[in-house]
């Protein structure tokens, strides 16, 4: 997103709302199969029940809109500071998740980390992308008005 994109209540409200979608099928969906995975790596039979999917899906939309509330906290209060931005969107999105690994090992993070990292690519771009071509759109409607 550039530094001169001033985020308003429309595209905080677009950005929750895309971090809960992406949370819900990209860390929902994928660790509930991450998990199945796991269970199956241990020697464990590998098996769904509603409630668990249920909450790990829930689980998944609850961290989905955190993590955009990080973006977009971050592309409001550090607009000039791109690199510092990312830094900590990035840092906190693997920070977070690394807690929630324990006991962290070469099968988790092989299992786990692949839908953490999608998740964080895809909310930032669409989330830019969307207050961009929002911003772009009412400097066109601006410029034809006053022209």
């Amino acid at each position: 997103m550039h530094s001169s994109v001033k985020l308003d209540h429309h595209d905080w409200l677009q950005g929750v709302l895309l971090g809960a979608a992406f949370g819900t099928l990209v860390l929902g969906v994928g660790s509930r199969w991450a998990m199945y995975e796991m269970a199956l790596l241990q020697g464990q039979p590998g098996g769904f029940t509603l409630g668990g999917t249920a909450t790990v899906i829930g689980m998944g939309a609850v961290s989905g809109i955190v993590g955009a509330l990080v973006l977009l906290a971050t592309r409001t209060w550090l607009r000039a500071y791109r690199l510092t931005r990312n830094a900590i969107y990035w840092a906190f999105l693997i920070a977070i998740s690394l807690r929630g690994l324990k006991p962290i090992d070469a099968d988790r993070l092989l299992l786990f980390m692949p839908f953490v990292l999608l998740y964080g690519a895809a909310l930032q771009y669409a989330a830019c992308r969307r207050a961009e071509r929002r911003h772009a759109g009412l400097r066109e409607f601006t410029l034809q008005r006053t022209g």
